[in-house]
């Protein structure tokens, strides 16, 4: 079962043990002991709620007037009260609003990617795709509206009570879209691109990670192995952090049509290697396409930062390359991909990875395929006889999570994932702030 702990000073479990996840990011010994897994989260900044407007409800006995007016009775009164109180704070909602910028607009011009559920209200506003049909199709019998305003509606209680999703998840927006739109991939691949394009604010989360990055490939601790960091997104915050803080990397991806692993190396990586310009060359080529996962190991000299983007990116190193994991046609390739000799996670990556503990931020885990992903890669950490998700050899995953719903609760409970119940950037802030008190990495000057 899995441990919780807590912020000190939150009630009511065990105080979150800051000190040893700063000694596992920054170690003494020139050898990785936990693996940043980045999830959507962690390309975000901490936003606070949106204020609510203030409602004005009507009287509880002007609401039990109409409900004794109808002859309405128990779970009926109870239906009546609750639709009146949310017609109140739908008018409220309303009224209080500004003009809606376009979606898509905001999402471009915003410093930062778009979660999850902005992605689906894009697509499925570039799709048509109506979320509530089958829901306005049931009442359109019962009320006199129109079906666009019935969907509004219905987003609006979803909005307000969480009682749905106000657009549908993501897989199935996107897989819609693909079905649908003119050039289908073509359009969904090059919308998502304009999306992210101009998105190059790290978060205090990847910085900590370069921090780290930066720290094990210092030339005096010698280390031997490069330093691995996983991702499911497809921005490039990582690598914006990693330049800031000057470390050699390579990002590694697989095409999802030939299924050949693709190696994007960082500026620096010429010089790093003392490479001529001819030998560089050589080097990129022949990692660039030419290899299935289980076959792909990078030889070279000294250990770089190797970013594996499990979902793909969005910005490739040669045009026509499409790594993008994002429908549900995506996820189901993949996992029969699972099978595959030639294998999904490029070896290098699972050399790395043996007796390292995961460190997960950014994610829930109430969405299937990241489940399904933390199996795989903890089955490639043990080995082929561990088909376990448990730590191998003594190792312990963490996952950093600001509230868990009831689904996660019981998926933890059967797990050995210690969870670190906080905010992101609050986590961040305090690994710096002790890694600094406790001179610990590139915080010892």
């Amino acid at each position: 079962m899995a441990d919780i702990y807590y912020e000190e000073g939150t009630p009511p479990g065990p105080v979150i043990p800051y000190r040893a996840l700063a000694e596992g990011l920054f170690p003494e010994e020139p050898k990785q002991k936990l693996m940043p897994f980045l999830g959507a989260g962690a390309s975000l900044p901490s936003r606070p709620p949106s204020p609510r407007p203030a409602s004005a409800l009507p009287s509880q006995a002007t609401i039990d007037a109409i409900s004794d007016q109808l002859g309405l009775r128990n779970k009926a009164r109870l239906f009546m009260d609750l639709a009146v109180r949310l017609a109140s704070e739908i008018q409220a909602e309303e009224q209080s609003a500004v003009v809606a910028p376009d979606p898509e607009r905001a999402l471009m011009d915003s410093r930062f990617p778009p979660t999850a559920g902005d992605l689906a209200e894009v697509l499925a506003n570039l799709s048509s795709y109506a979320t509530f049909e089958r829901p306005v199709q049931r009442l359109r019998p019962l009320l006199a509206a129109s079906p666009s305003d019935l969907a509004q509606v219905l987003r609006w209680i979803a909005l307000l009570t969480d009682i749905a999703l106000p657009t549908a998840p993501l897989l199935s927006v996107s897989s819609y879209c693909e079905y649908t739109l003119p050039q289908q991939r073509k359009d969904l691949w090059e919308k998502l691109h304009r999306l992210f394009a101009n998105k190059k604010w790290p978060t205090a989360t990847n910085f900590l990670v370069a921090r780290a990055a930066h720290w094990h490939l210092r030339p005096e601790r010698r280390a031997r192995k490069d330093y691995l960091v996983i991702t499911t997104n497809y921005d490039c915050l990582m690598e914006v952090a990693l330049d800031l803080f000057k470390v050699p990397y390579c990002v590694l991806t697989v095409d999802r049509t030939d299924h050949h692993v693709d190696a994007r190396f960082s500026d620096s990586v010429k010089k790093y290697l003392e490479f001529s310009d001819q030998e560089y060359a050589e080097f990129q080529n022949e990692y660039n396409g030419t290899k299935y996962p289980a076959q792909f190991t990078l030889e070279k000299s000294r250990p770089l930062a190797i970013v594996y983007k499990i979902h793909g990116c969005l910005f490739p190193i040669r045009p026509n390359r499409d790594s993008i994991i994002l429908s549900d046609e995506d996820y189901v390739d993949y996992l029969c991909r699972l099978s595959d000799n030639d294998g999904v996670i490029p070896a290098s990556v699972t050399a790395l990875m043996q007796e390292m503990g995961f460190l997960f931020a950014g994610y829930s885990f109430s969405d299937w395929n990241v489940r399904g992903i933390y199996k795989k890669l903890v089955e490639h950490r043990g080995g082929e006889q561990d088909k376990k998700p448990t730590p191998a050899r003594g190792v312990q995953d963490y996952a950093i999570v600001r509230q868990l719903n009831v689904y996660e609760s019981a998926f933890f409970r059967q797990k050995t994932i210690s969870l670190l119940q906080t905010d992101l950037n609050q986590f961040s802030w305090q690994i710096r702030r002790l890694a600094r008190q406790l001179k610990l990495g590139p915080y010892r000057k």
